[in-house]
């Protein structure tokens, strides 16, 4: 869950890959599902904006919610993503415009 250039010389060349988080040379965790990282290095995991999920471990980006839903921020699964005002479907689908 590590990376560093070639030659290195000291523990603390070693940087988080991307999708993990912790400090130069120490252990590094997985961002944990509704989060993400998208580059290698020390910084941590940051929760998927609102509108978009991510359902695994160790991910470097989030997905868009399906057409016409949205999702709160930190979303963990597809079925997060829910209809907008005016619109139905089922949870995690597109929804389409509701008949008047």
């Amino acid at each position: 869950n590590t990376v560093s250039p070639a030659g290195s010389d000291f523990i603390s060349d070693c940087i988080c890959d991307v999708g993990y988080e912790g400090l130069d040379g120490a252990a590094c965790s997985a961002c944990p599902a509704g989060s993400y990282k998208a580059a290698n290095g020390s910084g941590t995991c940051i929760l998927c904006d609102a509108g978009k999920y991510l359902n695994a471990t160790g991910g470097s980006v989030c997905f868009v919610c399906p057409t016409n839903t949205d999702s709160l921020s930190g979303s963990d699964e597809i079925t997060d993503c829910i209809c907008d005002t005016g619109f139905e479907g089922s949870d995690g689908a597109a929804c389409t415009a509701c008949q008047l």
